[in-house]
């Protein structure tokens, strides 16, 4: 087991620095099972930190907030919080327990009961001020564990679940140790330690429990490429033709390149080896599905079918997730190839439950249909979508489209990196890049023959790598207002904090030209803006600042 900062450690300065937690009183030692939780720091100076947990819910069409879901204080407005009361309600948290919202259309269909005070050892659960909760099965019993950072001595406590998560029952907390000592990050402002659980700590053999490391995927690709898409930031193959087989992940191995694949007879001799990080079910089984050459389209194969071989799967080995992708069904309700079931979102939740990984693919730029081509808004949509109906449990990735697949239109090097920015703000935690073409003529690799395409490609992903310690650690929820010259092209953010420094990531999300201002919470003082990979810096001044955004534009935002 490890405890584990992204980037240099809050002590030591020394990068990746980890530190050994060892069985005591208020230590938890659990075998043959590693988590890594990496420290970021929330600052607010106007209001309790734990505010900055929120859940936010956009409409299909439109991307406007429908819902905002807020932890409260000892059952006090937002207005009236008193920050020495430090209780934390169960309203938003027994929602999360239970497996997130239904799917809601407007605001005014979501309804919410009376807060109730969180208990622990039947007694209400109270921690320092500016509590910052963080939900995760800590200890691997399947149970959602409660983790909370604090300011009285800027610690972690650890509220182990004993009961479920429609229904926790909480211990009494212990404080996290590092070394014997429990782990203290004070604070001399506002903040708290803001405890984050690596979405992959629960597989011994799963992707990678470092935090400076972020799944870059291509799709089904020869292994002989391997070197190249290496050389363009691809860390990860998902799938592989009629494999693996033992040729293919030699040569991948060789590469130093990852695999999610079918778990066939040849995987499954190799359950040590570290060359596979996941399980995938078969592609796309939401789409009505072929009977045979010539004989039409049946249904789609049954939820229930994609649970039964989960289990399966995990069965024959639990150490690694299990990857299910999807169709354009995920973020396009009327796509015609789910047969029967179209205009049927309400079977998503019941595939989520078949898998660990949740993934979809819809190309908008090369795309057919007047509906949905040329408006890239569809891939944060499928994205928000499957982050909501996997309620917290499932780690959503999505495919990002980079050639004509099988269409005259292909999206330009800005749109690819548009669409990435989307799926990332939006909470995807994995891309896999679809590089096939088959038009004007088939070309499996089309991206490893486009230099302007593999250009931009690459310099994504290098800046996606290179940021990667940032976003895997916590968002900060409620931290920056943004409003837009041009109501008609909204501007969706996402803010971060690490080792000291704010990063605000945005992506105009129609297209069209806008200015969007942004306002930050507890930003004190004017501060220089950097805007990476751009060359230039921007002023903020009064805790805000503005930037252009062109069509489709994507721009990141350090703040020291």
């Amino acid at each position: 087991m490890r405890l584990a900062w992204p980037g240099s450690s809050p002590r030591t300065g020394t990068p990746n620095n980890y530190y050994p937690i060892k069985r005591g009183l208020n230590t938890i030692d659990l075998p043959r099972w590693q988590i890594t939780i990496a420290i970021g720091w929330k600052r607010n100076p106007s209001l309790p930190a734990l505010y900055e947990l929120a859940g936010r819910i956009e409409s299909e069409s439109y991307m406007k907030t429908v819902a905002a879901l807020q932890i409260i204080l000892s059952g006090r407005s937002h207005h009236r919080a008193n920050t020495r009361q430090p209780k934390l309600a169960v309203a938003l948290l027994m929602l999360i327990f239970a497996g997130g919202l239904s799917e809601a259309v407007n605001a005014q269909q979501i309804q919410f009961r009376p807060g109730e005070l969180l208990q622990a050892a039947n007694q209400a659960l109270e921690v320092g001020t500016y509590a910052i909760p963080c939900v995760a099965d800590w200890n691997g019993d399947g149970r959602k564990d409660l983790l909370v950072g604090y300011q009285t001595a800027g610690k972690i406590a650890l509220y182990l679940n004993t009961g479920s998560d429609a229904n926790p029952v909480f211990m009494t907390a212990v404080n996290l140790q590092a070394g014997g000592v429990d782990i203290s990050l004070p604070s001399t402002g506002c903040g708290a330690p803001a405890p984050w659980v690596c979405d992959y700590a629960k597989w011994e053999h799963g992707p990678s429990h470092d935090a400076g490391f972020f799944p870059i995927a291509i799709w089904l690709q020869d292994p002989r490429n391997a070197g190249q898409y290496r050389a363009a930031g691809i860390n990860t193959y998902v799938g592989l033709w009629q494999g693996p087989t033992e040729s293919q992940l030699a040569a991948l191995k060789a590469a130093g390149m990852k695999l999610i694949c079918d778990q066939n007879a040849t995987a499954r001799t190799h359950l040590d080896d570290p060359t596979i990080i996941g399980w995938m079910h078969g592609d796309e089984p939401d789409n009505a599905q072929s009977l045979g050459e010539s004989k039409g389209y049946g249904p789609p194969v049954p939820a229930k079918t994609i649970v039964q071989d989960y289990q399966k799967i995990r069965t024959a080995d639990p150490s690694r997730p299990v990857m299910l992708n999807l169709g354009q069904g995920v973020a396009w309700d009327g796509y015609y190839g789910r047969g029967v079931r179209t205009n049927h979102p309400e079977d998503y939740p019941e595939y989520l439950r078949g898998c660990d990984i949740a993934s979809f693919d819809i190309y908008p730029v090369a795309h057919s249909h007047p509906q949905v081509s040329g408006n890239l808004w569809y891939v944060a949509q499928g994205v928000e979508r499957l982050v909501k109906w996997g309620a917290g449990q499932k780690v959503v990735w999505n495919c990002i489209e980079c050639t004509r697949i099988q269409s005259k239109s292909k999206a330009t090097p800005s749109q690819v990196r548009s669409e990435v920015w989307m799926s990332l703000v939006h909470g995807s935690k994995g891309l896999i890049y679809f590089v096939h073409e088959w038009e004007p003529k088939f070309d499996e690799a089309a991206l490893l023959h486009d230099p302007e395409m593999l250009g931009e490609v690459t310099a994504i992903n290098r800046q996606i790598t290179e940021l990667a310690p940032v976003l895997n650690s916590s968002t900060l929820r409620d931290a920056v207002q943004v409003s837009s010259s041009d109501p008609q092209v909204p501007v969706a953010v996402m803010v971060k904090q690490h080792e000291g420094a704010s990063y605000l990531f945005a992506v105009a999300m129609r297209n069209g030209e806008t200015t969007a201002t942004f306002t930050l919470k507890g930003l004190a003082g004017d501060k220089t803006v950097e805007v990476l990979g751009e060359e230039r810096s921007l002023s903020a001044r009064s805790r805000a600042f503005s930037d252009t955004f062109k069509s489709w534009a994507a721009h990141c935002y350090r703040i020291k």
